[in-house]
Formats: structure tokens, C-alpha cells, sequence
């Protein structure tokens, strides 16, 4: 029997539950179930808005799974007389449940490197107060970190009575959960605005706007823009750019306490022809 990936998936929810064998087959059938009446309104399920948020929150910025769940619901809200409503709480807590567990399936190294990323930082930050490296696309520098913060009350009176006022101050010491949770995201951050800086470099003293993470450019530049792009994304291919940091962010603690698992960083290694591809895919920047 074939079992597929949203299968699987359920099945180890139903492992990790303790479930049995007979309440197995039954959460099984009625994810059987919740799949046909999904495809039957396909429309509203599989339309680009449904997912694009959610799958953008969490491939690049390491949004969790509850973040997923409450967009996936808010998008499906958006329907008047939606196929939301005629469903109940356990299904859709299995529906949004599948839409991110899909993820793994659909863009398998965004996940992977959220997870190994999530990993290492937690392991750093055991040994050092901040994420600190230098960008291998333009050495520029990266400081990350998140203080923690302590809670000061403060008693006044106005008009004869007395209100208090609770002010946030930020200490010397370094929120570790926080900064290994926002310094995920950061990382992408930073990559993306090495690529910019390179794009740019290589167009010289052609005038670029950025527009959040795209490019204007005049018509009579665009040859050129488009040989700069790939240029850059040649580049970022070959500088090996989050084995890179894996070995700066390890520097200075010693290799025997570094897990096998944080070594070395997961690739898919599918596209084996992307040199040439690179070269004349165009249409992927345009």
C-alpha cells in the first residue's frame, strides 16, 4: 500500500498521541474524508492567497505553525458563505495542520534550513552572547541579539490620584530564546541585501532603485541589469554562502562539542545543472 506524505505525517501525530491502531485507521479516514471535500472546493482551498502568506511567513521567516493555522483561517474567512464555516474545529485543525506539513514536501531546503539554522544558533548562543559574523557576499558585518528586558513600576499622582506606569528598560544580558528565534530570519535578511549590493555593484553607475527586495531600472539598462543578476546569483551559488557562516558562527568553540548533526549544513543537491541555467533563465528576473 502507498502511503503518502500527508500520511505519514498523520501518522506520527497519531504515534506521538499514543493513539491505537483502530482510532489510527479512523483519523486516517477522516483525513480521506476532509481531502475529497477540500477538492471539491478547490476554488477557495488551493487559491493563491490561501497559501501565499503563510508560505512565505514560514519558508523565509521562520514563522511557526500556529502562525500558519491563523492565516490559513483568516484567508478562508475572507469567503462570504466560505467552505470554512461548514467544517468542524477538529477538521480544521487537520486541514491547516496538512497546509503545513505540505511545506516539507514543497520547498524541502526552506525547511531544512530553518530547522538546522534554528539548531545551530540555540547551540551558539550556549556558548557565546551574540550572533556575529561577516557576510561572505560583501563583508559586511552582522551583529545580532535581543537584551532582555526588566519591568520598572512607577507610582505618581494626578489630580490628587495615584496611577502607575510600568516602563520597560533593556539590560546587559542577551535574551537567548529571543535572539536564536529572530536572528533566523535575519540571516535571510542579510543575504538578500549582499545580493542587492552586488546587483548593484555590477551595474556601475547605471541608476537602480530598490523596491523592497526587486529592482527598477531604466529600459535602456536592462541588458546589462539582467548580466549583473546573473552575475550575482552566479556568485551567491558559488560562495557556499551558509556553510560559510555555519563555520563563523562556530569559530572559538571547541569541534568535540560541536553535534554531528550541526557539521555540516543540509542541501538538496537536485539541481545539478543550475551553473548553465543561471546563465540564460532570464525570464526568472524579469
Amino acid at each position: 500500500m502507498n502511503i503518502n506524505h500527508l500520511q505519514l505525517k498523520l501518522i506520527e501525530s497519531c504515534r506521538n498521541k499514543k493513539l491505537s491502531v483502530e482510532q489510527t485507521l479512523s483519523t486516517l479516514i477522516a483525513q480521506r474524508d476532509l481531502c475529497i471535500k477540500m477538492s471539491e472546493h478547490a476554488d477557495e482551498v488551493f487559491a493563491r492567497k490561501t497559501f501565499k502568506k503563510s508560505v512565505m511567513v514560514i519558508t523565509n521567516y521562520g514563522g511557526t505553525q500556529r502562525t500558519s493555522r491563523q492565516d490559513v483561517i483568516s484567508q478562508l474567512k475572507s469567503f462570504e458563505d466560505g467552505f470554512i464555516y461548514s467544517l468542524t474545529p477538529s477538521e480544521i485543525t487537520m486541514m491547516t495542520n496538512m497546509i503545513f506539513w505540505s511545506m516539507e514536501e514543497g520547498v524541502p531546503s526552506a525547511i531544512k534550513f530553518l530547522g538546522y539554522f534554528r539548531k545551530l544558533l540555540a547551540f551558539v548562543l550556549k556558548h557565546k552572547d551574540v550572533i556575529e559574523f561577516v557576510n561572505p557576499l560583501n563583508n559586511f558585518p552582522v551583529v545580532l541579539r535581543v537584551y532582555e528586558e526588566e519591568s520598572i513600576s512607577l507610582s505618581y499622582k494626578v489630580h490628587g490620584k495615584t496611577l502607575t506606569s510600568r516602563i520597560n528598560k533593556k539590560t546587559s544580558t542577551t535574551n537567548k530564546r529571543k535572539t536564536t528565534s529572530s536572528s533566523v530570519p535575519s540571516i535571510i535578511h542579510s543575504a538578500d541585501a549582499a545580493l542587492l549590493h552586488l546587483i548593484k555593484h555590477g551595474m556601475l553607475e547605471a541608476d537602480m532603485a530598490y523596491i523592497h527586495d526587486s529592482i527598477g531600472v531604466h529600459p535602456n539598462n536592462i541588458e546589462s541589469t539582467k548580466t549583473a543578476v546573473t552575475n550575482s546569483l552566479l556568485a551567491v551559488a558559488k560562495s557556499e554562502y551558509f556553510e560559510n557562516l555555519k563555520d563563523q558562527l562556530l569559530d572559538g568553540i571547541p569541534p568535540e562539542a560541536v553535534p554531528d548533526e550541526l557539521k555540516h549544513v543540509p542541501t538538496e543537491d537536485t539541481w545539478d545543472t543550475w551553473e548553465e541555467d543561471l546563465k540564460t533563465a532570464y525570464n526568472a528576473y524579469m
